[in-house]
Parts: C-alpha cells; structure tokens; sequence
C-alpha cells in the first residue's frame, strides 16, 4: 500500500579559527621552504631531501609569495598548527605528489589546519593531505587540482564567499564531509571530475558534497563519482538556503554517479534553481529510515521558489526515486521537451516508489516522457505516489510515458544494402567497415555511433567475441573481420541478440593492377613477378630498415628477382607503372 512521508536534512555549520607565529615581511618577497631553515632553525627543519618538519604556526603575508618546488617531497606539521596563506601560493607546475601530514605528539593533539585567506590566491596541484583538520577558503582565488584527502577530522575542503575550481581531485575516509560551504556565506565552488569514496566516517547527518547559498555564479557538480560504504548518516550531495537569502541559488548537477549513499542528491529551501541532468543515481538506499531518507533525488521547497529542471537521468535501486517535499517547482519533462529520465527499481518495504509527494505536497508535477520500469502507463501509475492515492496530493502529469526496447540507435535508419556491394569499391584503413545484424551501417559510422548509444538504461554484454582474416576485399592487402555478439536488456528484462560485424583495414593496394608475386614465402634463389597487362615497370626492393637493395626495370610478363645474396626476412618490393604504385611483401626464408 502507497503511503506519504516527511524527509528530515540538517545542514551543518563550519567552524572558523586559526592563529600565526612565523609571520613574512610582507613586501612582495619571493620564498621556498629552505629559505626559513636559515631565519627560522627552531620552526623550519629539513630533516632530509625534500622532507621539511613545520614547529610553529606560519602565515605568508600578501603580497609574498611562497614557492612549493618540485623536488619537495614531505610537509609535516607537529602540534596542530595553521599554515596562513595570505599573499600566492605556487605550485601549479608541480609533477610529482607532495606529502602534507601531521605528525602527532599524543593522541589528544589537534590536527593541521590550512587556510586560504581574503585576497590569497593560488593553484594548489598534486599534494597528498594526510590527517589534516581542514583546508579553509575564505575570498580567495584558488584552484585545487590533483589531490588527494584523507584522515580529515573535519571537512576536508571549507569554503565561504569564494568561488573555487576543484578538479580532478580524491577524496576518501574522511570523517566529515569531503566539501562543505556554510548556510550563510555565498560561494559557488566548481567540483569537476573528482572521486569522493567513504567520507563522513563519525556518521554523522552530513553529505560528502554539503553547500549552502551560492553566489552569482553557478554551482557546477559534474563529472565525479561518488560514493559512499557503511555511513548510514551520510549522503551524496545537499544543497541548502535554510536562511532566505534572495539571490538565487544557481546549480548545475551533470554527469555525476552517485551511489550507496544515504541518498543522493536533495535541495532545501527557497531560491534555488537546479537543473539535474545525464547523472547515474543508483542504490542509494542506506538509510535505515525510509521516512528519513533514501530517494535518488529530493526536491524539499519551503515555497515554489525551489526549482529543479531533470533530464535524461539513471535513477535505480534507491528506497525512493525522486521526492516531492512540501512546495516547490518540479519539471521532470514537458510535451515538447520530454524528459527522457530512467526509473525502475526504486522500493522500500516491498512497494515500489519511482516518484512520491510527501503528505503535505499539494503542487502538481510535470513528468512527461520518462520511463518508470516497464513499458505501460498502468505499471507506471502504480510506482507513481501521487492526487490519485490520496486526494490531497498534487497531480503527476506522466503521460505519454517513454517506453524502452532492447536495441541499438539508428538501426531502423539504416539502408539494407549487403556488405560487399558498399565495400567492393573502397579500402580505407582510417575508417572501419561496421554491420550491425548483417546490414551496413551508414558510411563514415564509426563503433561509438552504434554499440555505444542504446537507448538510455539499456544495458549489453558480449557474449562471444572472434576474429577472422578478411579477403572479401580485393583491393585490400590486409583485412580482418571482428564479430561480436551482444545480449542487450531492458530494465524490465526484455532482451534481445545483436550481432555487430566490424572489418578492419590493415593495409591496401595502392592500385587496381594485380601484379602477381610467386613463390612467397621463397625457398629458393629468386621469385617472379607476373604482369599480364606488360606495361612498362619500375621495380624496387626494400629491406625493413628503409634501405633499398636492388632498383631494375621490366615490360616483360615475367621478371626474375634473384635472391641469392639476400638475407632471411621480409622485404617490401614496390612497383610503378602507368597507373600508379602497388607494394608486395615478400618474405624470403
């Protein structure tokens, strides 16, 4: 039996604080590491090549500049102190990984902490923090490339009212959240291609991606994975305005997979604008509650300020799809703009729950063109909790739903010509030859065309998969065929088998005059060269090496190449006449 719900979030607040020992001048001074082992011997040491032991607090004053060169190997910080960047921080030409770590005198002692002060700015690349208390960005310039957090005793990366790029970073086994933002500080950071994997280790209320407001700029989220492991507390991603602030809330969330979470990706509040888009949100269901959690996405708005835009998304195996909380502005595809998003096994407690309005949401939702587990719209009412179940819930507009079948895009489209007729007259080694079920594919079609856009949610798997030598092609000189078999399957089960052909041209024939060379492999002293056309020939040999070793000219049907004196081995043999360049290898053993 369908039933309503409340879905209960909690944001948490960061905590600022941070104090200085080593203090530089402050006049625009360019410095390393080594430079302070002479001024400060008590607080700097280097204890062996690359390897620097920090004693004391430390704060880079602007406009000076500090320069992690490449052939520093270890950091490590002693008494949870703070390293204060003020002024530019240089280490965006770093190749090899910097170790950034603490270094505890007792189990009591406080963590590291590393700010990024008003002003400062910098690319902080390839270092690997260890153990740290957080790094804190506060109206700074900063990019963070090629990272790695772990050990962080709270969240690795703060920020407030600065809009940082974070890419390609590696979060994991953090015990806080791996990014976070305060409700009540603009930022818009831009996390970009990063994997987050087991965070929020202390199990507490928090997401491993958790921001407030945003700025004027977008919050971007794209490209990253991920995911949680036992934390039944944490999510993937919230984005929150819990303090009514009027600038709107920008976010775009694309190409992310989000999965085993306590669920994955929810908005709360008012004056936030999302659009969720082409993201993998799967098994986020770690939530021992279904009534506190669990949905792949959940849209909670205090009013109709809290949009959210969803298309062409993977929601599966979560407790709940996509939750409706409240008042809010949900478009999940339109008559003219279908949404093309993915449901299916979406449950808890045995019912099935592709979309659900919590019992105090009374907006109507437009959800036309998704597909919610099978191919009819009575199955998709069914895993619908909507004005139908209870009467004083909003509407979910779903039809006409989109269904799915187990094939390949463009399939139908193609022209039913057989094989050799389109491939008799061509040899190109740049472009391979593809068949799907024995008919060719459209010129120029290349494998991601084809094998690579089933529909949405469509899954396949080779069954089998050979390779054979391919002489269909008479101006080629070397070919082979590959033919895979595939089984793809709906999410629904609905399967099918499809052959995908693919010739592959090694090498051609660089004209259509089919000089013949007998014997080959030779055995003997020489082989011959027949020309019945007796056009006049320009012969050439060469060995592996690019060395040419023997040069004549013939008109004769049959030309003798002696090979006496010539080493065992492959040679290339290429002859010119009036209608081009044909090249034979001829192997002499």
């Amino acid at each position: 039996m369908k039933r309503s719900f409340i879905l209960l979030f909690i944001i948490a607040l960061p905590i600022l604080q941070g104090k200085a020992q080593i203090v530089t001048d402050g006049t625009g001074a360019h410095y390393t590491l080594s430079d302070f082992t002479a001024s400060h011997p008590e607080a700097v040491v280097c204890t062996a090549p690359g390897v620097y032991h920090l004693y004391e607090d430390f704060i880079l004053t602007a406009p000076d500049s500090l320069q992690l060169e490449d052939t520093l190997q270890a950091l490590i910080f002693h008494n949870g102190l703070t390293f204060n960047v003020q002024g530019t921080l240089l280490c965006d030409e770093r190749n090899d990984l910097l170790t950034v770590a603490a270094e505890l005198d007792s189990l009591t002692t406080p963590a590291y902490e590393w700010r990024f002060e008003e002003g400062s700015h910098g690319t902080v690349r390839s270092i690997a923090f260890e153990n740290g208390k957080s790094i804190f960005l506060t109206g700074c310039e900063v990019t963070v490339r090629n990272c790695e957090f772990s050990g962080f005793t709270e969240s690795a990366i703060r920020m407030m009212q600065c809009n940082p790029v974070i890419e390609e970073c590696y979060f994991h086994d953090n015990h806080a959240a791996a990014i976070q933002s305060p409700a009540n500080a603009e930022s818009s950071p831009r996390i970009i291609n990063n994997r987050l994997y087991n965070n929020v280790l202390d199990n507490t209320n928090n997401p491993q991606i958790n921001l407030g407001i945003g700025g004027t700029d977008t919050i971007v989220i794209t490209g990253n994975r991920i995911e949680g492991v036992a934390s039944t507390m944490s999510g993937g991603i919230a984005i929150s305005n819990l303090v009514g602030a009027e600038q709107v809330t920008q976010v775009l969330l694309s190409g992310n997979t989000i999965t085993h979470n306590r669920y994955g990706y929810t908005q709360t509040g008012t004056n936030i604008s999302a659009e969720i888009l082409d993201n993998i949100i799967t098994d986020n269901n770690l939530e021992t509650d279904p009534m506190n959690g669990g949905s792949g996405i959940s849209i909670y708005g205090y009013d109709t300020t809290c949009y959210a835009k969803i298309r062409r998304n993977i929601i599966a195996g979560n407790l709940w799809g996509v939750t409706a909380v409240y008042r809010y502005r949900i478009d999940m595809g339109t008559n003219d703009d279908w949404g093309h998003n993915v449901l299916y096994d979406n449950s808890n407690d045995g019912e099935l729950y592709a979309f659900a309005m919590s019992q105090y949401s009374t907006l109507d939702v437009t959800a036309i063109g998704n597909y919610w587990g099978a191919n009819d719209t009575a199955f998709a009412e069914s895993v619908i909790l909507h004005k139908a179940d209870q009467s004083n819930l909003g509407r979910v507009e779903y039809e006409p739903i989109l269904p799915i079948f187990p094939t390949v895009y463009g399939v139908s489209s193609f022209e039913h010509y057989p094989f050799e007729y389109e491939r008799e007259w061509v040899c190109d080694i740049d472009s391979p030859y593809i068949l799907v079920d024995g008919y060719n594919s459209n010129p120029g079609a290349t494998l991601n065309d084809i094998l690579l856009q089933v529909p949405l949610g469509v899954t396949y798997t080779p069954i089998t998969d050979e390779v054979y030598p391919d002489d269909t092609c008479y101006l080629c000189d070397i070919a082979i065929q590959r033919l895979t078999t595939y089984s793809v399957t709906t999410p629904h089960h609905d399967t099918a088998i499809w052959f995908l052909e693919i010739y592959y041209v090694i090498a051609c024939k660089e004209n259509a005059n089919d000089f013949t060379l007998y014997p080959n492999p030779v055995s003997g002293t020489h082989f011959t060269i027949r020309n019945d056309a007796k056009s006049p020939m320009d012969i050439e040999v060469y060995d592996m090496s690019g060395k040419r070793i023997q040069h004549n000219s013939s008109s004769d049907i049959y030309t003798i190449i002696n090979v006496s004196n010539w080493k065992k081995g492959v040679y290339l043999v290429k002859i010119r006449d009036n209608k081009g360049i044909t090249t034979r290898k001829v192997v002499v053993q």
